[in-house]
């Protein structure tokens, strides 16, 4: 069965091995989405791919030496390290990632702002790197149970043809209902069905070799196959879609997926761990 791109670099991995992020899902419990389940969206039955310069994912790797920020995101107040010259993305969001494997620490900013030698945000997520990666009060918290390290595809993942774990899928309408693990909330008003914390994979016997992807496409579409994506935020009524970190944002084009769109490859909705 193809398998992607060989890998050719050991990758850091966020979490413990029996984390929920870092399980595959090939014996789960599933069932058979149609086209009609998966919905269609403005001829969208795929996911897209988000590597504009506007929305991509910046990802940072703080080390010592970096300068630290004390930011407060109206809730929480944590001390970030974050190195100089970093940038969110320059849409609406306004997202960044920061991973500091040193201090076993990885945080999300949502609206970050850098003004005056300072960063603000409207929005943090916090986990700690060597924990479970589900949601708890007082370690790892934020963004309803998405954890940062889920958030994109990295630049190093798609070169090395490997990503060990799920990763999060945007969808256009979520239902009013968490799944746990890993959802610890969901938005309201949405009018979807798909619950947040359901995961979309496809079909355990894809050989994604024969399907006319890049190499990075099938290691995405690997990744996809074995651990899944969850649902964990709304999208635009464009259609699903998954991030990509800003760094790699022109290795892949974001319709590389409509190769395997649910109304050509076989998928699976998985509900329960």
């Amino acid at each position: 069965m193809g398998l992607g791109r060989p890998v050719v670099a050991p990758l850091y991995v966020a979490f413990t091995t029996d984390s929920f992020w870092n399980q595959k899902v090939l014996s789960s419990p599933s069932a058979s989405l149609s086209l009609k389940d998966m919905g269609a969206y403005n001829n969208q039955n795929y996911m897209k791919l988000i590597n504009s310069a506007g929305w991509s994912m910046p990802i940072y790797w703080s080390k010592d030496g970096d300068p630290e920020y004390t930011i407060n995101d109206g809730n929480n107040t944590y001390k970030v390290r974050i190195p100089k010259g970093a940038t969110p993305m320059s849409g609406s969001d306004g997202a960044m990632i920061i991973m500091d494997k040193g201090r076993k620490q990885s945080y999300s900013l949502w609206q970050a702002v850098y003004s005056n030698g300072k960063w603000t945000c409207s929005g943090i997520a916090y986990y700690v790197l060597d924990s479970d990666g589900l949601c708890k009060t007082g370690s790892n918290e934020g963004h309803r149970g998405i954890a940062p390290s889920i958030m994109a595809i990295r630049k190093d993942e798609l070169d090395s043809g490997l990503i060990p774990h799920k990763l999060e899928v945007f969808w256009p309408g979520t239902a009013e209902q968490a799944i746990y693990p890993p959802m610890c909330g969901f938005e309201s008003n949405r009018g979807g069905k798909l619950a947040e914390g359901a995961i979309i994979a496809l079909d355990p016997n894809t050989d994604v070799t024969k399907y006319g992807l890049s190499s990075h496409g099938m290691t995405i579409a690997t990744c996809l196959r074995d651990y899944g994506a969850v649902v964990g935020d709304n999208s635009p009524k464009s259609g699903p879609c998954i991030k990509i970190e800003r760094a790699a944002k022109s290795l892949v084009s974001s319709t590389e997926l409509s190769k395997i769109g649910w109304d050509k490859v076989p998928w699976r909705l998985i509900t329960t761990a």
